[in-house]
């Protein structure tokens, strides 16, 4: 007799896993992420006033951020955000035309305890253009 199935056991196809093996998260984006470095102000409609934050990715349809704990920033929110002088991390992209660029998107992942204490959450963005990167 088989021992019992536990959900844990489950992957998200409903395939069994060996025990003790993670599942992996799928990749879900259209376009590759670049990592930078880049200080950003976010305005969100309807939210909180402009926002200091930082960039931690782009890609041409989205990047990730981390704003300041204590904001109300949820899904679906359009905002509007700028970044200043993007320090490419990946060396093999250029992202000056960036730089002071306004860019229009819309929340669509927030992180709400990703960094542990350090003052900020994760949010993930979706552009409404793609950028030329």
């Amino acid at each position: 007799m088989s021992s019992p199935l536990i959900i844990s056991d489950l992957d998200l196809s409903g395939a069994v896993r060996p025990a003790g093996q993670s599942v992996a998260r799928e990749e879900r984006r259209a376009a590759p992420r670049i990592a930078i470095h880049a200080p950003a102000q976010l305005l969100a409609m309807g939210g909180d006033g402009l926002l200091e934050c930082l960039a931690d990715d782009v890609s041409t349809w989205g990047m990730h951020l981390r704003a300041p704990t204590g904001v109300h920033l949820t899904v679906g929110l359009r905002c509007e955000l700028t970044l200043f002088e993007p320090q490419r991390i990946d060396l093999s992209h250029t992202l000056d035309d960036l730089a002071g660029m306004m860019l229009f998107a819309t929340i669509i992942r927030t992180e709400p305890h990703r960094y542990g204490g350090d003052g900020y959450f994760g949010l993930g963005l979706r552009f409404d253009q793609p950028l030329p990167i």
